[in-house]
């Protein structure tokens, strides 16, 4: 778990510095524009300074100001759209970092140089290679994609890092997440030996020019009236469950890796709620297709059930609920009982359930991660050992763009997670998108393609190397939907024998 941001609430106190001459104590330097202080570089403070074993200085290097048009559409965009809290992408004065962080002590270990001027060996964000945070405002504000990398990572930090720029209609929304994310990447590299002392060269972003920020501006204050203006005046955008009986095992979509035009049927909804994240699963000669149902009116998801029988789908019904939303119901056997996993991060915890009467009667046995917003866990087993691949979200990050890993020798745990986390930063190969499987020996696992948005695609990826210190995949394949159905979106794919379901949006 990332520890809860320094800033988020009322002024703090000072932090207490470790004794920098403690025997084992790592110097980390930050080096920051206090003309051009975002939050969640105080957010970045907090959580190195909290680590044991870390020394933490902050080097003041003052540069230029953002121009005024940057900073009056970030303050109009709060009231214009409800944001309040402390949000990542908030510009502060310098007045705001504290003065006991000021002052480098010593030589460091290691840098983190946040100005946009990288070099010595600093670990440094570039976007599209370029430093400086105008890089990244200046891909927003033209609607571009973005990649992310850093100068000075260590070999464990991947070179073409793809984070999803979400909102990008509302900038502070946009920046909230890729700053969250360069957040979580910088604690990750701090304990981490860089690749080498030279660091990364990088070429200097363009300057954002006042222009630019109107032209946005304008255009997000039209698309929000047009946006209220369809909301009233056509049906929301919904997932549904298809599913089909397969005339063959290699028929499965994940060996053919081509949405078929025809052949799913439809699990029926009423129009008040929809059903999405579908988990077949047989026992005792019967058949379950678990769902997330969704209702429209509450703005919730729990689990809900129907059973498969002779080719037909009967009644669905609710399993399980909570005062908090679930989802995708991961259910597995172990040891002849019945369990299920289903996303619950909005309590911040990965539950596990256990069935006293299949399908509609479970209770909860343990916890296995606390403290963590974790999406769509999915387990899978490997070299002895149980693997947890989920979605994490740390700060303000999206929920679409990275990948964490945990093993545990049982399934109680103890839970570790894996040192390379996050393991994959990328909106078309990170988020799961079903149960992992095997061809020929080869473990494969569904994800998430979130290139044009939640869940446009559903991606395939080989997992090449899986221990408890590496990890390497491979995007082999990417299903888009067609245009007979879910030409919208599609999100998840299982399989129960020959039995096969997906969910598609419309």
């Amino acid at each position: 778990m990332l520890n809860a941001p320094l800033s988020a609430g009322a002024d703090p106190a000072s932090p207490v510095l470790p004794d920098p001459v403690a025997s084992g104590i790592r110097r980390i330097r930050v080096r920051l524009d206090p003309l051009r202080l975002w939050r969640w570089q105080l957010w970045l403070l907090d959580a190195l300074a909290a680590r044991p074993g870390l020394a933490v200085e902050v080097e003041p290097v003052p540069g230029r100001p953002y121009p005024a048009a940057l900073r009056l559409l970030l303050a109009l965009e709060r009231p214009i759209f409800r944001l309040t809290g402390a949000q990542a992408a908030d510009l502060l004065d310098p007045e705001a970092l504290p003065g006991a962080w000021l002052g480098p002590q010593g030589i460091p270990d290691r840098t983190i140089d946040l100005t946009g001027a990288p070099g010595g060996g600093a670990l440094s964000p570039l976007y599209d290679g370029e430093a400086g945070d105008e890089a990244l405002i200046g891909a927003i504000l033209e609607d571009r994609a973005v990649r992310l990398s850093f100068a000075g990572a260590s070999p464990a930090l991947g070179p073409d890092l793809r984070p999803a720029i979400e909102s990008r209609t509302v900038l502070t929304r946009a920046l909230n997440r890729v700053f969250s994310t360069v957040l979580s990447l910088c604690l990750a590299e701090a304990g981490r030996r860089p690749a080498s002392a030279g660091g990364g060269a990088a070429a200097p972003a363009r300057p954002i020019g006042a222009g630019a920020v109107a032209a946005f501006a304008a255009a997000t204050l039209a698309r929000k009236a047009g946006d209220r203006l369809t909301g009233l005046c056509v049906r929301a955008t919904r997932w549904r469950v298809g599913w089909r009986q397969l005339a063959h095992a290699d028929d499965f979509l994940g060996l053919t890796r081509r949405l078929p035009e025809t052949g799913y049927a439809v699990l029926p909804d009423d129009g008040r709620r929809y059903y999405a994240d579908p988990f077949p699963f047989s026992a005792q000669g019967r058949r379950w297709l678990f769902v997330e149902e969704y209702c429209y009116a509450r703005q919730k998801g729990l689990i809900a059930v129907a059973e498969v029988a002779e080719g037909r789908i009967g009644p669905v019904r609710p399993v399980l609920e909570e005062p908090h939303h679930l989802s995708y119901p991961f259910v597995f056997a172990h040891e002849g009982a019945v369990f299920m996993i289903p996303e619950s991060s909005a309590c911040g915890r990965v539950e596990l359930y256990r069935a006293r009467r299949l399908p509609d009667s479970w209770e909860r046995v343990a916890v296995l991660l606390d403290g963590i917003a974790a999406s769509d866990v999915t387990l899978t087993r490997a070299d002895g050992l149980w693997w947890m691949f989920a979605g994490t979200h740390p700060y303000q990050a999206s929920v679409r763009d990275t990948l964490s890993l945990f093993h545990a020798p049982d399934l109680l745990g103890p839970w570790t997670p894996h040192p390379l986390n996050p393991v994959v930063v990328d909106l078309r190969q990170a988020r799961p998108g079903g149960q992992c499987f095997r061809i020929d020996g080869t473990l494969w696992r569904p994800v998430q393609d979130a290139t044009d948005g939640y869940g446009s695609a559903l991606g395939l990826c080989r997992v090449d190397d899986l221990t408890p210190l590496t990890y390497r995949q491979t995007l082999a394949a990417t299903i888009r939907p067609g245009p007979a159905w879910a030409r919208d979106g599609l999100h998840t794919l299982n399989r129960d024998g020959l039995f096969e379901v997906v969910d598609g949006m419309f």
